[in-house]
């Protein structure tokens, strides 16, 4: 998959919806994420391999419901501070400890009620599941991210617990 088909496949997410006469969103938020992801992942595993790029944080920005774009605005000159430990990393999408060469499969994506869903990813085998809950943009008419629950594997288990924390962390 390239990023053109990517990047049009999301799009085209939010106009299959704009044909619904009510605020209902045609496509249910689980069946949006797991195109989403299987696209990020074909994205990122192309990029590694130098026959294209992942996704720009522009396009990461437009994923994310209003609330949470905000949220990201308010930190995005905050620096790591001395007092946090190296790491694991954080990729936004994938969790704790997704760093660039690293095996990464989604295994399965299932819904868990209306707006949310639960992705079982594997990061060089080992288990990461992730629960993203949804939120349906009525002016865009697409689904957008408005959390991530991350799991273990880092200080902050949420996204936005990770966001609302770093507005503490010294800026650059």
């Amino acid at each position: 998959m390239n990023r053109r088909s990517f990047l049009a496949g999301i799009a085209s997410i939010g106009v299959w919806a704009e044909s619904a006469v009510a605020a209902e969103p045609e496509m249910p938020f689980a069946e949006w994420v797991n195109t989403l992801y299987v696209g990020a992942l074909a994205l990122r595993e192309a990029a590694e391999a130098g026959a294209g790029a992942d996704l720009t944080d522009r396009e990461l920005q437009g994923l994310f419901s209003p609330e949470v774009q905000a949220m990201r605005d308010a930190v995005a000159d905050r620096t790591l501070p001395p007092s946090e430990p190296d790491g694991p990393i954080l990729h936004i999408l994938f969790g704790w400890g997704a760093l660039p060469k690293r095996k990464l499969e989604i295994r399965s994506v299932k819904a868990d009620g209306e707006a949310k869903a639960k992705i079982d990813l594997t990061i060089n085998g080992n288990p990461r599941p992730l629960v993203l809950t949804g939120f349906y943009y009525e002016p865009g008419k697409t689904w957008q991210i408005d959390d991530i629950d991350y799991g273990e594997g880092g200080p902050d288990r949420t996204l936005r617990g990770r966001l609302e924390r770093m507005k503490s962390w010294p800026k650059r």
